[in-house]
C-alpha cells in the first residue's frame, strides 16, 4: 500500500467521513492517524478510537 499524506484522495474521503459523522480532529491527531496507518499495522476501530481519544 503506498503511503498516505495529508493531501492524498484517500486520507481527504476518511476526513470528509468524519466530518459526516460528526467527528471532527486536530491536525495533530490528523498527523497521528496518518503515521498510524502508514506504518502497516492491522487498522481496527479500537485503534482509531485510541487515536483519536488519545491523539
Amino acid at each position: 500500500m503506498r503511503k498516505l499524506t495529508v493531501d492524498s484522495i484517500e486520507f481527504r474521503r476518511i476526513m470528509h467521513n468524519l466530518h459526516i459523522e460528526e467527528l471532527d480532529i486536530s491536525s495533530k491527531r490528523q498527523q497521528r492517524l496518518l503515521e498510524f496507518i502508514n506504518s502497516g499495522q492491522q487498522i481496527t476501530a479500537g485503534a482509531l478510537k485510541e487515536i483519536y481519544q488519545n491523539g
